[in-house]
C-alpha cells in the first residue's frame, strides 16, 4: 500500500523532527483517549456514540483498562482515519486550545496516512439493539465490584520531550507493522540500506 507522509509542523522542536518511531502508524496518548471518550459519550449525536463504541472496543476493552500516561500502539491502518475523525470532533466539542493536547505521544506520532482510507470506514451509526450509556474513565477500573486488570502486551518505555515516562502497550495477540521488523529498533545514523539516510529512527529507553 502506498503511504502518504504526514507533514511535520515547522514549529515542532528540532529534536522531535529527528526522533522517528518504529511504529509508523503512531502511538496514542492514553489520557487523550480517555478524555475523548468522556466528551463524545455525553452528546446526543448518534455519530458521536458510534465513535464511542468503536473507541471502547479497539482502545479500551482489549487493553482491559488504560492509564493516562500509557501509550497505545496503533496496529491497523484502517483505524487511523477513524481516530483522526474522533479527535477532530473532540476538539470541536471542547475548543481549538485542546489541540495542544496531542492525540499521539510526543515523538511517536503517525508518520503517514493510508491512501486507501475513506470516510466509509468511519462508524456513524450505533448498531440496533446495542446498549449505550455515557462513559466515565472510572468505569474501566472495576466491573461488578471486581478490579479490571490490564490485558495489553507491554512492549517498552518511552521518555518524551517533556521527560514524561510513557509505558507502551500493544493489544493482545496483535502484530504491529514496524519500520524494520527484523531489527525493530534502528539507531540514528546506522546503515540500514538505501533508505537509511531518508528515515532514521531513535527509540529511547525501549525495554522490549
Amino acid at each position: 500500500m502506498n503511504k502518504v507522509p504526514v507533514t511535520e509542523s515547522a514549529s515542532k522542536p528540532a529534536h522531535q523532527q529527528i526522533q522517528k518511531s518504529c511504529w509508523p502508524m503512531g502511538v496514542l496518548s492514553g489520557g487523550v483517549i480517555i478524555d475523548m471518550l468522556e466528551i463524545l459519550s455525553h452528546t446526543a449525536r448518534e455519530a458521536d456514540r458510534a465513535l464511542v463504541l468503536w473507541l471502547q472496543k479497539h482502545y479500551i476493552e482489549c487493553f482491559g483498562r488504560i492509564d493516562r500516561m500509557d501509550g497505545l500502539i496503533v496496529v491497523d491502518e484502517t483505524h487511523m482515519l477513524t481516530l483522526e475523525v474522533a479527535y477532530e470532533r473532540y476538539v470541536e466539542l471542547t475548543s481549538q486550545r485542546t489541540k495542544a493536547q496531542s492525540l499521539y505521544v510526543y515523538g511517536l506520532e503517525a508518520r503517514y496516512i493510508p491512501e486507501s482510507a475513506t470516510f466509509d470506514d468511519v462508524p456513524t451509526m450505533v448498531p440496533k439493539n446495542t446498549e449505550y450509556k455515557k462513559w466515565r474513565g472510572s468505569d474501566m477500573y472495576a466491573k461488578n465490584g471486581i478490579e479490571v486488570k490490564k490485558a495489553g502486551e507491554y512492549v517498552g518505555t518511552w521518555i518524551d520531550e517533556k521527560n514524561w515516562e510513557r509505558k507502551l502497550w500493544r493489544a493482545p495477540n496483535q502484530h504491529t507493522e514496524t519500520a524494520e521488523d527484523a531489527d525493530p529498533v534502528m539507531k540514528e545514523g546506522e546503515d540500514k540500506g538505501k533508505d537509511a539516510r531518508k528515515d532514521s529512527y531513535v527509540v529511547v529507553n525501549l525495554d522490549a
